[in-house]
């Protein structure tokens, strides 16, 4: 007896795995008066066509297809549930899927939800509600370990290329800190490179688009009265030489004087030809990344966290800047602290 519920289902179903399998060369071919409720709703949806009484062809991709379908509406139940949870201002579907497969600018965004898609494959979902449009849901795989996204960080998803899934975006994470940190931040900020490259994000009038552009003018008027930035004659904002460089020294300077005071020990700056050797004790977020805190017994440090530091994890390191490039190497039982 056949399944009620299946017959007019938008995804595939036991009854459609009776017709792939009875189906030959995409022919099905049934007694001349059946109950061919599910046929006639597949060729509704473009999916089969009746020929003639009793014989019908089966869409060549009819399970791919039915698959992809049932899998977006799944998506769109529980995209409603989440956009309710997280902004129950919005209009029902007032959403979009990220589409994967195409090329073109960024959707940047703040990260709503982040969770897992599929066990098998460790694929993870991410809910961005976009600065310029609709909150997009797309999928990823791997990211490094250094970067996760989390709620409230803003990101870039672009296409991930390749024959990867239409859902499928490289998730890039632009700022750390939540969005009212953003204009004074006592640091470099992904708004800074924006506006140093003239790659400014366009920002729309609906809740996170409205709260990026207000953050955006506030982050000009800082930059402004902290002498890194003047206004043209056109009214226009532009950063000082070596903005960048400057907002990073002074992100790192503040992090610092933090920790200086929290540690009871004398921070030492990475210069050239500076060596100390410690231990990873901690990691200090900014805005566009992690710090690692290499310390011992009276002094500590602070370098760019990368993959490289997994491999000492628990162990005495030794930690030297050469040639404006940082080397790190297990210890070897020598002098402790810095030394030039």
């Amino acid at each position: 007896m056949k399944l009620a519920g299946e017959i007019q289902a938008e995804r595939f179903t036991s009854l459609d795995v009776g017709i792939v399998h009875e189906a030959n060369n995409n022919v099905l071919v049934i007694p001349a008066d059946p109950d061919a409720d599910r046929q006639r709703h597949l060729e509704k949806m473009g999916l089969a066509k009746e020929l003639q009484t009793g014989v019908w062809h089966i869409d060549n991709d009819l399970q791919t297809k039915l698959r992809s379908l049932g899998e977006q509406n799944d998506i769109r139940v529980w995209m409603h549930q989440v956009l309710r949870e997280h902004g129950p201002d919005r209009p029902a579907g007032d959403f979009a899927i990220f589409s994967g497969g195409k090329a073109g600018a960024p959707v940047i965004g703040r990260v709503v939800e982040v969770g897992i898609a599929d066990e098998m494959t460790d694929r993870k979902f991410i809910v961005v509600d976009a600065a310029d449009g609709p909150p997009h849901y797309a999928e990823f795989g791997k990211v490094a370990a250094l970067d996760p996204p989390d709620p409230g960080m803003i990101v870039a998803l672009t296409s991930a290329g390749g024959k990867s899934s239409r859902r499928t975006a490289r998730v890039e994470t632009l700022f750390r800190w939540a969005i009212d940190r953003l204009p004074e931040a006592v640091a470099l900020t992904w708004l800074n490179k924006a506006m140093a490259e003239n790659k400014v994000p366009a920002m729309a009038g609906r809740k996170f688009g409205a709260e990026l552009s207000a953050a955006f003018q506030a982050r000009a008027d800082w930059l402004i009265t902290q002498g890194h930035a003047y206004r043209d004659p056109a009214d226009r904002v532009t950063p000082k030489a070596n903005l960048q460089g400057k907002l990073n020294e002074r992100g790192w300077a503040a992090v610092g004087r933090r920790l200086e005071a929290e540690l009871d020990q004398v921070y030492q700056p990475m210069t050239e030809g500076i060596r100390i050797t410690g231990r990873r004790t901690r990691d200090v977020v900014l805005p566009t990344g992690r710090l690692a805190v290499i310390q011992d017994s009276t002094t500590f440090t602070l370098i760019p966290k990368h993959a490289d530091l997994a491999q000492f994890r628990g162990k005495e390191i030794d930690v030297s800047v050469r040639n404006r490039a940082i080397t790190l190497a297990i210890s070897r039982g020598r002098d402790r602290g810095f030394s030039r």
